[in-house]
């Protein structure tokens, strides 16, 4: 694993992370202050950063990956 794969994986790591405070917050907005309507301004910005940090996480499997298989 090169320096790349380790900062791909830091950086999936703290949009993962960030992904959890945002849903996190959702919730308590919903629970704690009852504003439901609320939770679409915390789970959309969530939604994205748990794809971006997907594809971050992933990225290095999907690179051997395609490169077996040509």
């Amino acid at each position: 694993m090169d320096e790349k794969d380790k900062k791909d994986l830091r950086i999936g790591y703290i949009f993962i992370f960030i992904f959890a405070v945002l849903i996190t917050g959702g919730i308590v907005t919903k629970r704690v202050f009852h504003h439901p309507e609320f939770m679409i301004l915390w789970h959309l910005p969530a939604a994205v950063f748990l794809v971006i940090g997907g594809k971050h996480l992933t990225k290095a499997n999907r690179r051997r990956y395609y490169q077996e298989k040509l």
